[in-house]
């Protein structure tokens, strides 16, 4: 293959699938993909649709581990104290993704504003507990 006057285009291009079975993988274009630097392009586990399942296969996975570990503690409570946290998880989770939805558009996380999210959090869970009413996994 002779390639004279290859033009380097920056951005990105989107193919059709299997597009990489069709490169050719002789010995002299497998050495274009060395010296342009994509000796990777024929390899068929270097594909998007590769890396989207690899993550997704680590996502379940942790999910399983998190739901096992959950469902552990949840076994050794006892029912109202189960209830409870079930309770008190499922509502940290509506107000972390309400707050997270509040950040649509450009603007990035810091620190500080999980830090101010947390607090306010405690700040709530303060006057819960100081307005005279026991919790109510108390008998």
């Amino acid at each position: 293959m002779d390639v004279k006057d290859p033009k380097k285009i920056i951005g990105s291009s989107f193919w059709v699938e299997g597009w990489r079975q069709q490169l050719c993988t002789c010995s002299s274009c497998i050495e274009l993909y060395k010296k342009e630097g994509v000796p990777f392009i024929t390899d068929q586990q270097d594909t998007l649709q590769a890396y989207e399942n690899k993550s997704r296969e680590r996502m379940m996975a942790k999910e399983k581990q998190s739901e096992d570990g959950l469902s552990k503690a949840l076994s050794s409570m006892d029912r109202v104290a189960a209830v409870e946290l079930a309770h008190q998880y499922n509502q940290f989770k509506e107000e972390l993704g309400e707050w997270l939805g509040s950040f649509k558009g450009d603007k990035v996380v810091k620190v500080e504003d999980v830090q101010e999210f947390f607090s306010s959090m405690q700040a709530r869970k303060r006057a819960r507990m100081d307005d005279g009413i026991p919790p109510s996994f108390c008998r």
